[in-house]
């Protein structure tokens, strides 16, 4: 699978409808919900899911196929296989399991549905909630369903005075949020802040990406400059001439 490699200014966030949907060709739509998570696929934007969704979309994915098949195993190994196909290009949103603490519950008593609506507006800036159900239809302004979508187009959701950022780490930070978010809970898990097994790691993948046999990981860009000034002997009387910008120059 192919995952987007750029943000995009609209992040599709699917209902456990539109995943059922599409896993079992269920339905009058589900061409469309196959067709919006084959331009997530294939790159042409973002896709995301909540967390609390999936064990919904494996219970409702196994039992059908357990009916079709008189197979429980069979049925098992199948849903399993295709949530891990999705989740092959489909991002996780970022969930830290206190939120529905905050649902003010003015919204009904659908909990899932909340959940998503929470988690879309916290983590992502233009959420774009692909479903057919209508709760989300009648009362969210950034759902729709997938049938709208295809026909009208992504572009008529996008922000179309949204400014530029010169530097947008946000969204930089959504093409890799699942491994970030693994490695972080990683780090805090076995606590070695300093010195941890993350260094010779980063080291080891930097001197083979440099080509070189060794990579030394520094505290800052200083010390990099003078164990370099030291490992060629630079002492009293010489001259170094390097760039005025300091960022640049530790670069």
């Amino acid at each position: 699978m192919v995952a987007v490699n750029k943000p995009s200014l609209v992040q599709l966030v699917f209902d456990t409808n539109i995943l059922v949907d599409a896993m079992l060709a269920r339905g009058r739509y589900f061409q469309y919900a196959v067709q919006l998570l084959e331009e997530v696929r294939d790159g042409r934007c973002e896709g995301w899911v909540a967390p609390h969704c999936l064990t919904t979309v494996y219970y409702l994915v196994e039992r059908s196929l357990a009916q079709e098949t008189d197979n429980r195993r069979e049925s098992d190994r199948l849903a399993r296989t295709l949530i891990e196909d999705i989740l092959s290009f489909l991002k996780p949103l970022p969930q830290i399991g206190n939120e529905l603490t905050g649902l003010d519950g003015e919204h009904g008593n659908d909990l899932e549905d909340q959940l998503i609506v929470a988690l879309s507006q916290e983590y992502l800036p233009n959420p774009l909630i692909v479903t057919r159900d209508k709760w989300f239809l009648t009362t969210r302004a950034f759902a729709a369903h997938p049938k709208d979508i295809i026909e009208q187009g992504l572009h008529l959701q996008n922000p179309e005075d949204q400014p530029t950022a010169f530097i947008d780490l946000s969204a930089q930070q959504r093409i890799i949020r699942p491994a970030l978010q693994k490695n972080i809970h990683r780090v805090l898990r076995h606590g070695k802040y300093i010195m941890g097994p993350e260094i010779p790691e980063l080291e080891s993948r930097l001197a083979d990406f440099a080509g070189v046999k060794h990579c030394i990981g520094c505290s800052n860009g200083t010390d990099a400059l003078l164990m370099s000034l030291m490992a060629y002997g630079v002492g009293p009387g010489d001259v170094i001439f390097t760039s005025p910008f300091n960022f640049h120059r530790h670069c």
